[in-house]
């Protein structure tokens, strides 16, 4: 059963690189524009590890996000 994203009250981030294969980017930017209050991140030649492939982008993603909320 698929989550129910309307029930999503929080702000969410959600980080993805463009060569993912197992949650293909253009599904994320789907999941980010259901929920209210997302931020949506596409982190380019990067595939599915994205905090391993690119931890300073992803570490750098989460700070601003979390000053920001």
């Amino acid at each position: 059963m698929p989550a129910d994203v309307d029930q999503i009250q929080c702000p969410a981030l959600l980080i993805t690189g463009d060569e993912d294969q197992t949650a293909p980017p253009q599904q994320s930017r789907l999941l980010a524009k259901a929920i209210a209050r997302s931020r949506f991140i596409l982190l380019s030649r990067v595939a599915h590890m994205t905090p391993l492939e690119r931890p300073r982008e992803v570490n750098q993603a989460l700070l601003n996000f979390y000053l920001d909320n």
